[in-house]
C-alpha cells in the first residue's frame, strides 16, 4: 500500500515537472492544464483504490454457509443462525 502511494507521489510529480516545462518553453497553458487534470485522475485513482482495500478489511465479509462448520458443545443446538467471523489475514477468515 505504502510503496503504491508512494509511486503515485513520484509519477505525480513528473507529470508536473514535464507539463511546466512544456508550457515554460512553449508559452501555452494547454499542457498544465492536462497534467493538474492527470495528475488529479491519478490520486483520486489510488486514493479510491485505498478506501475499498481499507473498507473490505474493516467492514467484514461474508462467509459462505458450506464453509462453516459448527461442532456444538450443547446437545440441543443443531444449527448456527448467526455466526461471528475475524479477518485473520489474506485470504484467512
Amino acid at each position: 500500500m505504502v510503496l503504491l502511494e508512494d509511486f503515485a507521489a513520484v509519477l505525480g510529480l513528473t507529470i508536473a515537472a514535464t507539463c511546466i516545462s512544456i508550457t515554460h518553453y512553449t508559452g501555452n497553458p494547454l499542457p498544465d492544464a492536462v497534467g493538474s487534470l492527470l495528475i488529479g485522475t491519478l490520486l483520486g485513482g489510488v486514493a479510491s483504490f485505498i478506501i475499498y482495500t481499507n473498507t473490505m478489511s474493516l467492514v467484514g465479509r461474508y462467509v459462505e454457509r458450506d464453509l462453516l462448520y459448527v461442532q456444538p458443545t450443547n446437545p440441543d443446538l443443531h444449527e448456527a443462525a448467526w455466526m461471528n467471523t475475524a479477518f485473520r489475514g489474506l485470504g484467512c477468515v
